[in-house]
């Protein structure tokens, strides 16, 4: 007898259903399954370049502490040390000589050798309460701006009186990367996002998109978002690697100005001596002196203007930027040395 045709096209309608729901579901599985993947993978890339920009940015502010500590060593040493020869000698203003017009800008007599003067003494008196007294924050700034014009904005009378670094004024308190590099030893209230947005981006860490239903068509939903998570990530971390390169250039700079300051000052300690010499064999006037002893002397003044330079020479900017010229202020100080010498 012929089965129902009816109930066969039922059976067949509900086997093909069926058939379909399963597949939806295995669909739903595979699309959970590649957007758990992708968050995974968005999440580590967001991690590691976390971590990569926390090593740099812990590096570079070792490095800008460290040159800060360089330029307090010379303006306690070499520099303090040429100040006490220029007290003792006489009769040097207005001796210009030829081939030594260029000291018509600093001599004893020039408001550039009584700025030096003043943060000599200021360094030693800081130095005087030991380095361990003023923490992390003076010796970054120190390392970061010009210590000699007024670049850091009172930090020298801030640091020697005590008071909290966060009352600093100028450049160095408005300076968010400053802050940011300071890993909180400056807390003038800017954090990461004001620093590394001046480095090069990363303005805040990617907000990735999380969760999802269990119904089939939230699947498809949960893996696109996972795909955006992606792009997200790869964003990131492009902004990573351009604030990581800023700041491995920021401490090459850090490292060549802390050897050729310290360089200088050994040129510096060797003039330092010999016009010491000189004044303990023919006394204080420089009227009594011989050509080559006064040449000893403008040539010290020199060195004393080249290191006076080297300090002025900030690695960021006002506004927490690289900056860019500060490879070329290097090359040319460094082309001073063998003159000096």
């Amino acid at each position: 007898m012929p089965l129902p045709l009816v109930p066969l096209i039922i059976g067949g309608v509900s086997a093909i259903s069926a058939a379909v729901g399963v597949k939806k579901g295995i669909d739903a599985k595979s699309d959970y399954d590649l957007a758990k993947w992708n968050n995974e993978k968005a999440k580590e890339t967001v991690d590691k370049a976390n971590k990569m920009i926390e090593e740099k940015r812990t590096a570079t502010q070792l490095k800008l502490e460290e040159y800060g500590q360089e330029k307090l060593n010379a303006l306690s040493g070499s520099i303090t040390d040429f100040f006490n020869n220029m007290e003792r000698v006489t009769d040097i203003e207005g001796n210009n000589e030829i081939g030594y017009e260029d000291l018509k800008y600093f001599n004893p007599s020039t408001p550039a050798f009584a700025d030096l003067k003043k943060v000599s003494l200021e360094a030693t008196s800081m130095l005087a309460g030991g380095v361990a007294a003023l923490g992390s924050g003076a010796l970054l700034a120190f390392g970061t701006y010009n210590v000699v014009m007024g670049g850091l904005g009172g930090l020298l009378v801030t640091a020697t009186t005590g008071t909290s670094l966060a009352a600093l004024s100028g450049a160095a308190a408005t300076n968010a990367t400053l802050a940011w590099l300071g890993g909180g030893a400056i807390g003038i209230g800017f954090g990461v996002t004001g620093g590394t947005a001046v480095l090069g981006g990363l303005v805040a860490g990617p907000a990735l998109l999380v969760g999802g239903g269990i119904a089939a068509k939230k699947a498809d939903e949960a893996y696109w978002k996972s795909k955006e998570n992606q792009d997200k990530a790869d964003t990131y971390m492009k902004e990573a690697r351009s604030i990581s390169d800023t700041l491995t250039l920021i401490s090459s700079a850090a490292s060549q100005m802390k050897r050729l300051l310290k360089e200088m000052s050994a040129v510096m300690d060797r003039y330092n001596s010999s016009m010491a010499d000189i004044m303990n064999v023919k006394g204080t006037s420089f009227k009594q002196f011989t050509g080559d002893e006064k040449e000893t002397f403008y040539k010290g003044m020199r060195v004393a203007k080249t290191l006076k330079d080297v300090l002025e020479a900030p690695i960021l900017k006002e506004d927490g930027a690289y900056n860019k010229e500060i490879t070329q202020i290097h090359s040319l100080l460094i082309g001073k040395l063998p003159e000096l010498k």
